[in-house]
């Protein structure tokens, strides 16, 4: 019973994994201090429908665990939970993330948001230049690699953050999906519409607040912001962040949230 019980919900796992995406949302904030230390909070949002998916799934996982399966019961195909982005536990990211050198402090939370069941995580470094080296030896950033869809993005994907001989930092990263050769324009426009039906509004952000020398983003509330629609990541598409930036201030200020209007006084 058990066993069919598993397939039906790896079965029901591979579906929700090909409009995953659709379900996430992904912001990444950047501060960057003056000593070149700085913080990045990564916030990852999951449908609240998914997330009670995988709920259910790890609660049948347990009951595996308490029942003894064979080894030759267990079905690790695609639908495994741990084939899904984002989907380990905050407790475990965060051990993950002190195993590096460069963090000085990491810590989670979780908070529901609209549609979302959010994840923030806060992390300071010692040297923000070695972003990309942290996030790589975390699960984060394999889920990151896992955005642009079933296939995933392409292998020009890259992000680097450096700094100059005149004490600036340079921002360098692309994210850019794979392209589905089609020789059937009528299909390849049905598909990407039907990419936008799926994936809704879901993106991915990039914030750096820092004083700008120079970019190719957009200011907004006091920081450069670079997005791109998860829809246009699956069908190919490619978000380009460059900017040059001076350190600022130490902030220990979270991402920037929209202030309600006030009410006027009769």
């Amino acid at each position: 019973m058990k066993t069919i019980i598993t397939k039906i919900l790896n079965l029901s796992l591979v579906l929700f994994t090909l409009v995953v995406t659709g379900c996430i949302d992904v912001k990444q904030d950047i501060w960057i201090n003056q000593d070149g230390s700085g913080k990045l909070v990564f916030d990852v949002g999951l449908s609240k429908q998914f997330k009670a998916m995988m709920d259910l799934e790890k609660g049948f996982g347990g009951l595996g665990e308490l029942e003894g399966n064979d080894e030759e019961e267990v079905d690790e195909g695609p639908g495994d939970l741990e084939s899904v982005p984002f989907s380990q536990e905050p407790e475990n990211v965060i051990k993950e993330l002190k195993k590096s050198k460069h963090v000085t402090s990491a810590e989670f939370k979780e908070v529901s948001e609209g549609k979302y069941e959010r994840t923030i995580y806060t992390i300071e470094l010692s040297d923000i230049t070695k972003i990309t080296e942290v996030m790589k030896s975390s699960s984060l950033g394999q889920g990151l690699g896992e955005l642009g869809g079933e296939e995933g993005l392409s292998e020009n994907n890259e992000f680097n953050l450096t700094k100059t001989e005149s004490g600036s930092f340079e921002l360098s990263a692309l994210m850019e999906g794979n392209k589905e050769e089609s020789t059937d324009p009528t299909e390849a426009a049905f598909a990407a519409t039907m990419m936008k039906e799926m994936l809704g509004d879901a993106g991915m952000s990039i914030r750096v607040h820092a004083p700008a020398i120079s970019h190719n983003g957009k200011e907004q509330d006091g920081a450069i912001v670079w997005t791109v629609l998860l829809a246009d990541l699956a069908a190919g598409k490619s978000l380009e962040a460059k900017g040059e930036f001076k350190g600022g201030e130490a902030s220990n200020k979270e991402e920037p949230k929209e202030e309600k209007p006030k009410e006027e006084e009769p």
